[in-house]
């Protein structure tokens, strides 16, 4: 176990089984960053759609996974716009 405080960093191997508990609360949860590096040709082997980025560079272009339990970000933000009365006047300056 690994009882990170904040600000640690902590790395370790993708191919290792990890995970933790289910998030019960998002509000209460750790926010992290969190990537994986892989070579371009095993990106490719493994379907994911590479969008070259410099010389020697890829980045891979997906869908962010949203939080058990969550809506995605901008239906979170329309939700609370909505429920807050502000959501035609932002949808007016946003178009």
């Amino acid at each position: 176990m690994f009882p990170a405080k904040k600000g640690d960093l902590f790395i370790w191997s993708a191919n290792l089984v990890h995970g933790g508990s289910p998030i019960r609360d998002a509000d209460r949860t750790r926010k992290s960053l969190v990537s994986h590096y892989y070579t371009e040709s095993d990106s490719r082997a493994l379907g994911y759609n590479c969008v070259a980025h410099g010389a020697n560079a890829f980045w891979v272009k997906r869908e962010h996974a949203p939080l058990p339990g969550t809506l995605p970000f901008r239906k979170r933000v329309g939700k609370w716009l909505r429920k807050a009365g502000l959501y035609r006047a932002v949808k007016k300056l946003t178009g």
